[in-house]
């Protein structure tokens, strides 16, 4: 009986998960480094910074939006923080720079696209070019160095081995999973993704619910922003720069599908770690970036195809 209920309780994972399962096996096998102490950590500390940023972005993808801008986000919300940090030195400032810094990019966003219905598409890629192109202009390209002790000290914090960004990374998903699956804004936001239309006429505040993906996706990038300098402990003006790519591909690794209304950050996970772990080994292997972000491709690709596929036979059951 025991035995039955495992196997029926295997049967019900994600295949995503068991693509994670044999992607860390065989980097273990083929790479005699991965599997060292030091390199696990790193690639958690990666992974919490990425998980963090990809869960405000699903938000966005989950309601049938997308934000191009979380990388851009990142920078300015960073080098913001950076220059509090060096000038000032105060790290609860720095902290609460880099959040309002992504709390009005969120509400810019959202205004163009909810209220103005404009395609977020549009809006957020123009957002990008805005803030990565602003933090050109402020630095001219200078690192900003000379950061209090306080910053070495956060990123050397660890409790029970667990580092300071595992610990964040851990308490935003359980306060996002809680609300996503727990209540009923969660709910609404899967109705919102289904057909806006539909919930609209069933009574939805869907103009609020859109705006809180893009409130909530610029929030988490400010936050990454920040966890990115003080991991990094130098602010750089192309810090955070990709990481709506990667963001964006982990979500739909994770088998939220751009059109919305299916999904959830519990696949965002294992596609963060399908993410960071890809790329952490290829690079013990030697590979190139430009070969690691072709690799990636192939697999959101075939993410893709497997999820419609999947989706499609569900449907065919079901009818």
């Amino acid at each position: 009986m025991q035995k039955t209920a495992l196997l029926n309780n295997l049967k019900k994972l994600p295949g995503v998960f068991w693509g994670l399962v044999i992607l860390f096996i065989a980097l273990s096998v083929f790479t005699g480094s991965f599997l060292s102490v030091s390199n696990l950590l790193n690639v958690l500390n990666q992974a919490a910074i990425l998980l963090v940023v990809a869960i405000g972005v699903t938000m966005t993808i989950l309601e049938g939006g997308i934000d191009l801008s979380v990388g851009g986000t990142m920078c300015l919300s960073g080098m913001a923080a950076a220059m509090v940090l060096s000038n000032v030195g105060s790290f609860p400032l720095a902290l609460l720079t880099a959040l309002a810094v992504g709390l009005v990019i969120g509400l810019i966003n959202g205004f163009f696209i909810v209220r103005m219905r404009i395609e977020a598409f549009i809006v957020t890629f123009a957002m990008m070019s805005v803030t990565s192109g602003l933090v050109m202009g402020i630095t001219e390209g200078n690192v900003i160095v000379g950061f209090p002790d306080i910053v070495k000290a956060f990123r050397n914090f660890s409790l029970a081995g667990i580092s300071t960004y595992v610990i964040i990374a851990a308490v935003v998903f359980a306060v996002m999973a809680f609300f996503l699956y727990r209540t009923t804004w969660g709910t609404y936001m899967y109705a919102v993704g289904g057909s806006r239309q539909v919930a609209h006429y069933a009574g939805i505040n869907t103009t609020r619910i859109e705006s809180s993906a893009y409130l909530l996706s610029s929030l988490f990038a400010g936050l990454g922003g920040f966890l990115l300098l003080t991991r990094m402990g130098s602010g750089m003006s192309t810090s955070g720069i990709g990481y709506e790519w990667d963001a964006i591909a982990a979500v739909v690794i994770g088998g939220t599908p751009f059109e919305g209304g299916r999904g959830g950050i519990g696949g965002t996970l294992i596609g963060v770690g399908i993410i960071v772990i890809l790329k952490n080994g290829l690079n013990h292997l030697g590979m190139t970036s430009s070969w690691q972000t072709f690799v990636i491709g192939v697999v959101v690709i075939l993410s893709i195809m497997v999820d419609v596929f999947l989706y499609n036979r569900k449907k065919r059951q079901e009818a």
